[in-house]
């Protein structure tokens, strides 16, 4: 384990840790703590690359370290490492960068690795945040029934904050629900039906305005993802086999088709809730047909009216990449209420993209 080239210094450790003796041990560790503690990059990323290749969860002590680097690319690669050796010492770290942006998929990732058994361990039994939730449904729904069925359930009883992501990862897992559960997915729909009314209604509003081009986009993208994710709610708690073939004739978007999909969910859906898709579903329609004959829009009144609303409306409403197309626009219509609704309204710390397009158009603004 003295040699200096990467390959084989990686050969030499793998091959000394079968070993398993005390002495090959002792060099095993000398050797990489002279790579963890060295002010090159290179030689951190190849210490993670050394303990990933070992698969031993025997390097808590180094791995800390590579974690916490001050490099994202060591970090990345530790993690890798870690969801490969599967050491449960370093789960709170991990599960601390699903808080961190540019962190978020490659600890999701890790958690992976490690399957049912990071939601069997007491690692996050303290408070955690919306987005670290976010990040352990994302892995819940990658894995085999078991104890991560147990977390999405628990949080569709908590009235877990973000449902689409919970709604899709229940969904993708085939789980089948309790009629009290049943009921909170029943509540659910029906919020979520009044919320892309509202949107679909936005949508309208900007349609024809030139200038809103990009908005109207992202409000037609976000309507029909939303569409996609309120009919998987409806298979959870009605006939699913029926509602995946309506899904498939959705996402194939053959407008030939669509009259079929729409007839086939009048018979699977109660009514209250078939009238209010069919209602959004010709909405979209309507929104994308005038969409195509857009004008130089000079009455802005609308305008301002939308991305007012969609700045001030609860997180859940629209997605980070909506918000932050209704920010950019404010600096097209050059309005100074809504340039002072920046101001005023702070970015949720972990909305990246929001944050940095609120923070350039106040500094344009200035």
């Amino acid at each position: 384990v003295q040699v200096t080239d990467p390959v084989l210094l990686k050969a030499a450790i793998r091959g000394a840790c079968r070993q398993r003796s005390v002495e090959t041990s002792g060099a095993v560790i000398k050797a990489l703590q002279t790579l963890v503690f060295s002010a090159n990059k290179i030689d951190r990323l190849l210490a993670a690359e050394c303990i990933e290749e070992t698969g031993l969860p025997h390097f808590t002590l180094l791995m800390e370290p590579l974690l916490n680097d001050s490099d994202t690319e060591v970090q990345k690669k530790a993690m890798a490492a870690a969801g490969a050796c599967k050491d449960h010492h370093v789960v709170p770290i991990l599960l601390s960068h699903l808080n961190i942006g540019k962190l978020a998929i490659a600890a999701q990732y890790a958690l992976v690795q490690y399957g049912n058994d990071v939601f069997a361990s007491a690692s996050f039994g303290h408070a955690i945040s919306i987005t670290q939730k976010e990040g352990l449904v994302q892995v819940a729904a990658q894995l085999k029934p078991g104890y991560s069925d147990a977390f999405l359930l628990q949080l569709l009883k908590d009235d877990y904050a973000v449902p689409a992501k919970l709604t899709a990862a229940l969904y993708r897992k085939k789980i089948v629900l309790n009629e009290g559960d049943k009921q909170r997915v029943i509540g659910f729909i029906d919020r979520q039906l009044n919320i892309d009314r509202t949107k679909c209604q936005y949508a309208l509003l900007v349609s024809r305005a030139m200038q809103a081009e990009y908005l109207f986009k992202a409000l037609i993208t976000e309507l029909k993802t939303d569409l996609t994710m309120l009919l998987k709610a409806c298979s959870l708690v009605y006939n699913r086999a029926a509602i995946n073939r309506v899904i498939e004739i959705f996402n194939s978007q053959k407008q030939d088709k669509l009259a079929n999909a729409i007839e086939m969910l009048e018979h699977i859906v109660p009514r209250q809730h078939f009238d209010k898709l069919h209602q959004i579903i010709d909405m979209v329609a309507d929104a994308e047909s005038i969409g195509k004959n857009k004008s130089d829009y000079k009455d802005t009144g609308n305008l301002k009216q939308v991305v007012s609303s969609i700045l001030q409306e609860q997180p859940q409403h629209f997605n980070s990449w909506t918000k932050a197309v209704a920010c950019l626009l404010i600096s097209k219509i050059n309005e100074p209420s809504l340039i002072a609704l920046l101001h005023a309204t702070a970015s949720p710390a972990d909305d990246r993209i929001l944050s940095e397009t609120r923070a350039f158009v106040i500094s344009s603004a200035s």
